[in-house]
Parts: structure tokens; C-alpha cells; sequence
């Protein structure tokens, strides 16, 4: 009977740990799409601006000195700002390539221990932070796509129209 309970405990404290690692995973995962959707708001906040400040200097009410001044630093400014945050979210993206199969793990281990889980509050607690912690992930991903996407739209449709 004893080394029934200390194999339970033991099985207990594997799955614990196991949880634990997958649920400080999912956390590095949503960091690293939470940042990529940041840059791509940024990009997307200085393209907007980019596109004020030209309109702004191609109107007739402007003075030329007033477009010396702000078509070519401010400009310069907005494009750098631009490639930097474009740049940094291809490199949050390609740090959270590692994070795809944790969805799986997740999956194999809740299956493979679910009674277990279901019946021990930490283990549903630390199963319940995962899942959140994914669906935010998730979200953000797809946030970040929609961004890009209207980036990528907005380019094109710039360059049509010019």
C-alpha cells in the first residue's frame, strides 16, 4: 500500500513538473508574440505618420523651408523606425518558431495523466495558466498577422495609387 502512494506521489510530481516546464514555455511563447505584435504596431504607427508627414509637405500651405526641414530627417527618422521594427519582429517570430509543438505536448501529457490532473487543484490550475497562456499567444499571433497583412495591403495599394 505504502509504495502504491509513493508511486502516485511520484507520478504526481513528474506530471507537476512536466506542467511546469510546458507553462513557463507558454509563457516565453506569448512574450515573443506579444513583442512581434508590438513592433508591427509600431511599423504600422510610423508608416501612418510617414504618409501624414509627406501629405503634410506636399500641400501648397506649407512654407519650403518647412519642407526642407520635415520631408528629409523626419522621414529618415520614420523609415529607420520602420526597418528596425519590421527587422525585430522577424526575429521575435523566428524565436517563437520553437514554441509550435507545445500545444501537442500539452495535449499528449493531459491525455496520458488526465484523471490525475482533474483531481489534484495545482496540476488544474497549472493546466488551466497553460491553456490561457496559449489562447493569448494565439491571439496575439493572430493579431500580428492581421497587422502585417494590412501592411503589406497598405504598400501595395500606395504603390498603385502612385
Amino acid at each position: 500500500m505504502i509504495s502504491n502512494e509513493h508511486f502516485f506521489t511520484q507520478v504526481q510530481t513528474d506530471v507537476s513538473q512536466q506542467l511546469t516546464a510546458l507553462d513557463r514555455l507558454a509563457a516565453k511563447h506569448q512574450r515573443a508574440t506579444l513583442l512581434q505584435l508590438i513592433c508591427l504596431i509600431v511599423l504600422l504607427i510610423t508608416a501612418v505618420l510617414s504618409n501624414i508627414t509627406r501629405m503634410l509637405t506636399a500641400s501648397n500651405q506649407t512654407s519650403e523651408t518647412l519642407k526642407q526641414i520635415a520631408a528629409s530627417p523626419l522621414d529618415l527618422i520614420l523609415i529607420g523606425v520602420m526597418v528596425v521594427a519590421f527587422t525585430v519582429s522577424w526575429v521575435w517570430w523566428a524565436k517563437d518558431m520553437k514554441y509550435q509543438n507545445l500545444q501537442q505536448e500539452f495535449t499528449s501529457l493531459y491525455q496520458e495523466h488526465t484523471e490525475l490532473i482533474k483531481t489534484s487543484a495545482p496540476l488544474t490550475e497549472i493546466s488551466a495558466h497553460f491553456r490561457h497562456q496559449m489562447r493569448l499567444a494565439t491571439h496575439f499571433n493572430n493579431l500580428s498577422n492581421v497587422i502585417a497583412l494590412a501592411v503589406i495591403a497598405g504598400f501595395v495599394l500606395y504603390q498603385l495609387h502612385h
